[in-house]
């Protein structure tokens, strides 16, 4: 019964995970948009959300590799 517990938080961990890194990634691209038609500078905050999405991509692949390691245990 843990272990299908454990297993499900894991799971709940990477699906939200993998939703904040794309609106992360949307955010990225509107800023992006915005700084070539409008001509802002925001290659400080770019830099900032890409550092972020490198982050939220290896917090997924951790819990990704948690979780099969889970479900393996799983009887």
């Amino acid at each position: 019964m843990k272990k299908a517990i454990r297993a499900r938080i894991l799971l709940d961990l990477k699906n939200n995970a993998v939703a904040l890194l794309n609106e992360v990634k949307d955010f990225h691209a509107d800023l992006d948009i915005a700084e070539e038609v409008k001509g802002e500078d925001n290659d400080a905050t770019l830099g900032r959300l890409s550092a972020a999405i490198d982050g939220l991509n290896a917090a997924v692949a951790a819990l990704k590799e948690a979780e099969e390691g889970e479900e393996a245990k799983t009887p």
